[in-house]
């Protein structure tokens, strides 16, 4: 009996040792951020719509990495931004990050993941903040028969030129205003066909730069909470039109200025504070100007 008890020991010696040599090593991935001077590579706080570099270097461990994925979670839902299928020994990537246009959080995760299943993950919390935007108060602006007031506004300095300084600095004449008898008082881009019909300014339609600015009206905006470029930003997009007419006070228009602008492509919005004139001469509008710096 004793001879059968040590024979068992010996087998089951034999089989733990078998099993234990034909065990396959498990060692899991690894996964960093690249460092250096143009990485970034922690959690970090940026102004709306900035961009920023992340690498990623990953090794694998006992088997090949096959996947990479990467997800931004803001709330509790994570948002896939990129599902990469693969079979390599090592990874490294390098992402250009544009942080959200609107002010708040978001968490990215960069998890790399094995054959065997295996998996390992690197995050970084990135921090949106509203970018201060620049507010012009009480511009006024005269008519195309005004003597006295300048009709074209530059949004690059806040300045009201009248149109033989306009004509000779085209590329920041941004918009104009003009009473009309149908239109009433309108606020148009340079390009805008209606100056056609307006005597005064016929010529604009020869001059060296005709900046095409964009125009909307909105409605239900409390104007006093546009305070950071985001608030602009969430109001002044799907332009339709190069013109906005019938202005009345009270009324909040975004716009985005042309390609072809010595400011160009900046987004901001105007309020009419004043609509003043009952005659050619003394026709003008007083408005409060926000907009990106």
């Amino acid at each position: 009996m004793k001879r059968i008890t040590s024979l068992f020991a010996i087998v089951l010696l034999a089989v733990i040792t078998s099993l234990s040599s034909c065990s396959k090593d498990t060692t899991p991935p690894t996964i960093e951020f690249v460092t250096g001077t143009d990485y970034t590579s922690s959690d970090i706080t940026v102004p709306v719509n900035t961009t920023f570099k992340v690498g990623i270097s990953a090794k694998s461990g006992s088997s090949a990495l096959v996947n990479l994925l990467v997800t931004a979670t803001s709330g509790a839902t994570p948002i896939t931004l990129l599902d990469s299928t693969f079979s390599n020994e090592t990874f490294t990537k390098d992402f250009i990050v544009t942080s959200p246009p609107e002010a708040g959080s978001i968490i990215l995760t960069f998890k790399i993941t094995d054959k065997d299943g295996q998996t390992a993950e690197v995050s970084l919390t990135l921090t949106a903040t509203g970018s201060s935007i620049n507010t012009y108060t009480a511009v006024l602006l005269g008519g195309q028969l005004n003597p006295g007031l300048g009709s074209f506004y530059s949004t690059f300095d806040n300045s009201v030129m009248k149109l033989a300084i306009a004509r000779a600095n085209s590329d920041q004449a941004d918009m104009v205003f003009y009473y009309g008898t149908t239109n009433k008082a309108s606020i148009v881009a340079i390009s805008d066909a209606q100056l056609l019909d307006v005597p005064e300014f016929v010529e604009c339609k020869d001059w060296t730069t005709r900046n095409a600015t964009q125009f909307k009206l909105t409605f239900g905006l409390d104007w006093s909470a546009v305070t950071t470029e985001s608030d602009v930003i969430a109001a002044a997009t799907n332009f339709t039109a190069t013109h906005i007419n019938g202005l009345k006070v009270d009324d909040i228009v975004a716009f985005e200025t042309a390609s072809t602008s010595n400011n160009p492509g900046k987004k901001g919005m105007y309020k009419v504070l004043e609509i003043n004139g009952t005659s050619g001469a003394d026709r003008s509008i007083k408005i409060e100007v926000k907009i990106q710096k």
